[in-house]
């Protein structure tokens, strides 16, 4: 209801300082998630306010053009990072990419340093630490390296997670300005002006403000993580008796209430019967019990609530399931990778925003039959029935899509150079057509 709400009053408060910033933050991150076609409209009075903080310190937008570096140097590229570790789904599904850059660029990210360990830092061929205090003297470091650097581009893997992606997308700190999908959506941002994206993950690009960058389906391979590789998964030995277990992966915010009523209702209808396994990220302290719960209050005995774990756990888990189920309408990435690689075929529910629309493109990716890519509710209960009906279908499908080769063939390996090459030539546009408009002024 408020997502309807405030989007028109919001901007009437005169000043951010107004507003408690972790709330804002929390609106601008977690709007994504709801079950909502115009849910992400908040940001735009969101940047407006954030404009007005930035101009009342007198942060404003650079106005340097493109231009080359001097001869036998690269141009740089500075890229600002929220969370980058080697286990966290940030890395894993940029860094490859960023590493490329470097025979183009001369990268320089700059983040957290409680948020960037050793594997993240090495990815650049510098990497600059934030020190300042608060958010705003974070924001002006950002734009005064860029400035000191020359930087020629500025990229974000990811906006929304941390309030400094927030502000930057509302501040030109370089002559072009990208993001990519770690956290999959549109910002509103004047300053933004192309978001990275794998042509096969765009739904309905009228839900981005930025133009789109696309990339090639195997322009953006993702890393492996580091315990993925370490893990020797047991196979799971099945019994006539047992029920069919249900993968579900997904952070707290994901298991929306119509997602969790549809898999109370999968689990009714069941013509065996199924034992759902909710692996929950975020699932600590009272917030587990509260998740149990609401589980236990929708699906009995039926659902079983894990609490956050480690890595190794979590994988143990999903390889004693026979299949899985995305949640809707924000679906998975990684996890679409873990329960592929631990062996196990599943059903999601595309539409026409990023979130949604990944899961198409990675089933698409894997060789997925079609009916496991729902475009309703009804079909999707329907799909998760036949997967959950069908052993002999599950097991058959299962055996030639799933496993790690799958994944590794598939989803880990690509082309990752592609996505520097592609920012190169737009630079190089960029400078062509700034030295057009200077020789028709007589320049």
């Amino acid at each position: 209801m408020i997502l309807r709400w405030l989007p028109e009053r919001l901007d009437q408060v005169e000043s951010i300082d107004s507003l408690p910033m972790a709330v804002l933050h929390d609106m601008y991150m977690h709007c994504s998630y709801a079950d909502l076609p115009g849910k992400h409209d908040i940001k735009k009075p969101i940047n407006t306010l954030i404009r007005r903080k930035l101009e009342s310190l007198g942060i404003r937008d650079v106005e340097r053009k493109a231009q080359a570096p001097k001869a036998g140097e690269k141009p740089v590229l500075l890229v600002v990072l929220e969370w980058f570790s080697k286990n966290h789904s940030i890395y894993r599904t940029h860094s490859q990419t960023i590493v490329a850059m470097r025979d183009k660029f001369h990268i320089v990210g700059m983040g957290y340093e409680g948020r960037v360990d050793e594997a993240g830092q090495e990815v650049f061929h510098e990497f600059i630490p934030f020190k300042g205090g608060n958010l705003w003297e974070c924001v002006k470091e950002v734009r005064d390296t860029s400035e000191a650097r020359g930087a020629q581009a500025m990229y974000m893997p990811s906006v929304g997670m941390f309030p400094i992606t927030m502000a930057l997308a509302c501040l030109r700190v370089a002559p072009m300005q990208l993001m990519a999908l770690g956290h999959p959506a549109t910002t509103h941002g004047h300053a933004m002006d192309y978001v990275v994206v794998e042509e096969d993950y765009v739904g309905d690009e009228a839900c981005f403000s930025e133009k789109l960058l696309k990339l090639p389906h195997d322009g953006m391979p993702y890393r492996p993580p580091a315990a993925m590789l370490e893990l020797d998964l047991p196979k799971r030995k099945r019994l006539k008796t047992d029920p069919v277990k249900i993968a579900v992966a997904g952070t707290t915010i994901k298991l929306n209430p119509g997602f969790l009523q549809t898999c109370a209702d999968i689990a009714k209808e069941a013509s065996v019967p199924v034992e759902f396994h909710f692996l929950v990220g975020q699932a600590t302290g009272i917030t587990f019990p509260q998740v149990r719960n609401l589980v236990r209050r929708l699906m009995g005995d039926k659902g079983v609530v894990h609490k956050h774990q480690n890595y190794g756990n979590y994988m143990k888990v999903i390889a004693d399931c026979d299949m899985f189920l995305n949640p809707f309408p924000f679906g998975n990435t990684n996890g679409i990778v873990d329960t592929v690689w631990a062996g196990l075929v599943g059903v999601c529910k595309t539409g026409r925003e990023v979130h949604e629309h990944i899961d198409e493109g990675m089933f698409r990716r894997l060789g997925f039959p079609e009916w496991m890519i729902a475009t309703s509710t009804d079909e999707y209960k329907a799909a998760a029935l036949r997967l959950i009906d069908d052993s002999k279908e599950r097991t058959e499908l299962a055996r030639k899509l799933a496993g790690p080769k799958a994944v590794e063939k598939l989803i880990f390996k690509g082309r990752p150079e592609i996505l520097g090459e592609r920012i190169e030539s737009l630079w190089r546009d960029q400078i062509e057509a700034n030295r057009s408009v200077a020789a028709l002024r007589g320049e």
